[in-house]
């Protein structure tokens, strides 16, 4: 049911009401829902899914990709805000996907090659290409046992290795049919009252072969804004064989209690959505409206891990785990700020 209760011994009553009673499927629909590949990074991107997965710091990320890029030559400049490649891209893709065509990626890149390369608009799009197009292998066949250690920055081989995969198999799944999946919905009466039982099951992988078995590749909501209403999501679930009309008896009810979570803090992943896109969290349309026209964001693709990093550093803001906590001294310069933004305004006034 969508029915919330705010006192237990309403819902109780409920539970008493339908308890042992039969319940009747009166609606079952089943539909083909599909999940197309994820974008091509972009530098924010990268960094994101590179914190959910590793735990790199955003500024860790870019030191990486950076050295991937002039070091190794083995991955497109890094500090790019495009998730798209343009037109002239498309003649250099046979040429990438054989380069590209080691062990490690073999099984992909054959498929793809004796596939025949398709692309369209969701990553071919000259409208979508900024200064630099998004981030992909280049056209050097890459030595990974040439991958080293570097002691001056920190960075293991290892690191190298995470992020040239991700970056890989991303370019990768561009070239693959969407995901498809089973959704059903299923609507039970009971005694007067309807109960929606809802799940989808994974029917065609699609892209998602690149992927098997990992579900660190998924997006992770922002953190939204305190009070904002988020949707539910249909989780991946095989719901047991059930026909419309079917009837069951209620054998086991389980009575949930609830309460509202508190707003989550930033974690690296969730503050870059934010900085790139902080319209989420406003409440005017016109405001949002003029931002989206206006591409507005805090910081740019190449500036946003350093800010990170420095308001960390002059202790604004504290790590936790994965958590960015601001400290009292970012607390005490929100306010002076907020109090020098009312005496500029005091003293303006007519």
């Amino acid at each position: 049911s969508n029915t919330k209760f705010n006192k237990k011994d309403e819902a109780q009553a409920i539970v008493d009401k339908i308890t042992g009673k039969i319940g009747t499927v009166v609606k079952k629909d089943v539909k083909k829902e599909p999940e197309n590949p994820k974008k091509l990074f972009n530098l924010t991107d990268l960094a994101r899914l590179a914190d959910r997965k590793f735990g790199y710091d955003p500024s860790k990320t870019l030191d990486i990709a950076q050295l991937l890029y002039e070091k190794y030559a083995v991955l497109s400049y890094p500090r790019t805000s495009s998730r798209f490649l343009g037109e002239v891209h498309v003649q250099e893709l046979p040429t990438i996907l054989k380069a590209i065509d080691i062990p490690e990626y073999t099984k992909y890149t054959s498929h793809i090659l004796s596939s025949g390369i398709k692309t369209n608009k969701s990553f071919v799009n000259d409208k979508e290409v900024t200064d630099h197009h998004a981030i992909i292998p280049t056209k050097k066949k890459p030595n990974l046992n040439a991958f080293s250690d570097e002691p001056k920055s920190g960075i293991k081989r290892e690191d190298l290795l995470n992020i040239y995969d991700l970056v890989i198999k991303r370019f990768l799944a561009v070239f693959y049919p969407a995901a498809m999946y089973e959704k059903t919905e299923v609507v039970t009466e009971v005694e007067n009252e309807t109960f929606k039982t809802s799940g989808k099951v994974l029917v065609n992988l699609g892209w998602k072969v690149l992927y098997e078995g990992d579900t660190e590749d998924d997006e992770q909501d922002d953190v939204p804004k305190k009070g904002k209403k988020q949707e539910e999501k249909v989780k991946v679930v095989q719901l047991p064989p059930i026909d419309k009309g079917e009837t069951n008896p209620l054998t086991n009810i389980d009575l949930q209690a609830k309460k509202t979570k508190e707003q989550p803090h930033y974690t690296n992943d969730t503050l870059l959505g934010i900085m790139e896109d902080p319209k989420k969290l406003l409440d005017d349309e016109e405001l949002k409206e003029a931002m989206k026209e206006a591409k507005a964001g805090l910081g740019t693709e190449a500036t946003r891990p350093g800010i990170i990093k420095n308001i960390i550093e002059r202790g604004y803001v504290e790590k936790k785990g994965k958590s960015l906590i601001a400290t009292d001294l970012a607390a005490q310069a929100a306010l002076y700020a907020h109090l020098s933004a009312w005496a500029l305004r005091a003293h303006s006034s007519p």
